[in-house]
């Protein structure tokens, strides 16, 4: 049976943020007015860009969250969604109804495999700014608080903040560097 829509509501939305963050924020019209000229189409790139940086260091934590499909389990094994169809009789009519099962993996029979896929569930990953990681880190590094620091290394949002960070200090001071 095909699809009543290609993306569920879920990942949509988890795609449109997503996107959101890539490439910035602006609407439709100041986009039309600033592609219609030589300028505004050279440094419409450089608006995205801004608006994009400004939200990765100052986006408040969990403001936004980028869902992500996980692979979901239970007692240990994989789960698998089967979906059984309906059959066709010869006058045409249909015997059953559609049917959805969670099945672990164990006991996933042979004839289910054909249409049997690994049960996935979204998870929301909240994001927080670059600021805002740097200000943990730094009262943590202040109070000497090892376990609290160690905790927010743990925090792959936060690392990863870090790890902005330091590039985009890095990147700041060859730019400076260049111009100087």
């Amino acid at each position: 049976m095909p699809l009543p829509r290609a993306y569920t509501h879920t990942e949509g939305k988890a795609m449109k943020v997503y996107a959101d963050l890539l490439y910035g924020h602006y609407d439709l019209e100041s986009r039309a007015l600033l592609n219609s000229t030589f300028l505004g189409a050279f440094f419409i790139q450089f608006q995205t860009f801004t608006i994009g940086k400004l939200e990765q260091w100052f986006l408040k934590p969990g403001l936004y969250n980028i869902e992500s499909p996980k692979q979901q389990y239970l007692d240990g094994e994989r789960l698998w969604r089967v979906e059984r169809y309906p059959v066709i009789n010869e006058d045409g009519t249909f015997s059953g109804f559609p049917e959805v099962d969670f099945v672990k993996e164990s006991l996933l029979q042979e004839s289910d495999k054909k249409f049997a896929s690994l049960y996935m569930e979204f998870e929301a990953q909240p994001l927080e700014g670059i600021w805002f990681s740097m200000m943990s880190y730094a009262k943590d590094i202040f109070s000497l608080d090892s376990a609290g620091l160690k905790e927010h290394w743990d925090d792959p949002v936060k690392r990863a903040n870090l790890v902005h960070f330091l590039s985009d200090i890095i990147g700041m001071i060859i730019l400076g560097y260049l111009v100087k």
